[in-house]
């Protein structure tokens, strides 16, 4: 059974399940504030909402937005590659272990948005996946699909991302990435159950992600959560990028507003050891598509 056939949604509160062969796994999705080039007042804010998400609502995963070490953003003028060299964060850092801290203290799972990761002479924009049990970083996936900007200053990742927790097997999107839409069915052909987008707080995504988080999740049959943000910038909120989950069907249940708030997650997996291969739309077009450009040798 797919997360995509049993997921409940709310503000407010999670719907349990009594039935004993079901692994049920609670997933926080903030639509949070972020203080430009503040890290250390967004890792205070992560914490506390870490904290309340745990206590109001005994969550297993809390995602975490793009850009919450604050930036400067490339799209930014007069942003160089000196300056973004300055705030990359090694792998691990100083940055992972102030996460395995939060995720520890409050026995949760922790996945983030994208953050400029620093490897050797290269600078990627970079999501790690934190377990609250193990000390080492259990997941780590480089942006494939670079803005323009970032073209000449930031390093592509080389292969798309699915990662286990629990049983659920969830795809990491990062900004965009979205706009490829074979990351997505690769992720959803590697039977993924849910697809996470991490947003870049820009103009460009507040006005177009909907439309396409509706297309990944319907072209793929699957489950879409989209984390936005607001960025607040000498304390003028200047961008609001919607956080919303998408099912499976194209229809949207819960959306963000003005101002900060969390949505809580509930997916149910029936027995996921001896979940079967999800039928995903359009699988032998896929495969034909395929056969012509090697065929054709057009890559």
């Amino acid at each position: 059974m797919s997360a995509s056939d049993d997921l409940v949604i709310s503000r407010k509160e999670f719907k349990s399940s009594d039935n004993s062969s079901e692994v049920t796994i609670n997933i926080a999705a903030p639509h949070m504030r972020l203080m430009y080039r503040s890290k250390k007042e967004n890792m205070k804010r992560i914490s506390e909402l870490v904290k309340q998400s745990k206590e109001e609502n005994n969550i297993h995963i809390f995602l975490i937005p793009s850009g919450f070490t604050g930036g400067p953003f490339l799209e930014h003028r007069r942003v160089s590659i000196n300056m973004i060299k300055k705030i990359s964060e090694r792998i691990p850092g100083q940055l992972t272990s102030e996460l395995k801290d939060i995720a520890r203290e409050n026995n949760v799972y922790l996945i983030t948005g994208g953050f400029y990761e620093k490897a050797g002479p290269r600078i990627f924009i970079s999501s790690v996946v934190i377990s609250p049990f193990q000390e080492d970083i259990i997941y780590r996936y480089r942006k494939m699909n670079l803005g323009e900007e970032e073209l000449s200053i930031i390093s592509a990742g080389k292969e798309p991302c699915v990662i286990e927790i629990s049983g659920l097997r969830i795809g990491i999107l990062l900004e965009e990435d979205l706009f490829v839409p074979d990351i997505a069915r690769a992720l959803a052909l590697n039977r993924s159950d849910l697809l996470i987008i991490f947003s870049k707080l820009s103009n460009r995504f507040s006005e177009i992600i909907k439309y396409l988080a509706i297309a990944r999740a319907v072209e793929n049959n699957i489950p879409v959560i989209n984390i936005g943000g607001l960025l607040n910038i000498a304390g003028d909120e200047i961008i609001n990028v919607k956080t919303f989950i998408v099912k499976s069907n194209g229809s949207i249940e819960g959306e963000s507003d003005e101002d900060e708030e969390i949505f809580y997650m509930t997916v149910r997996l029936k027995d996921p050891a001896r979940r079967g291969i999800k039928k995903i739309p359009g699988m032998e077009v896929s495969r034909n598509v395929i056969k012509y450009i090697r065929r054709n040798k057009l890559l």
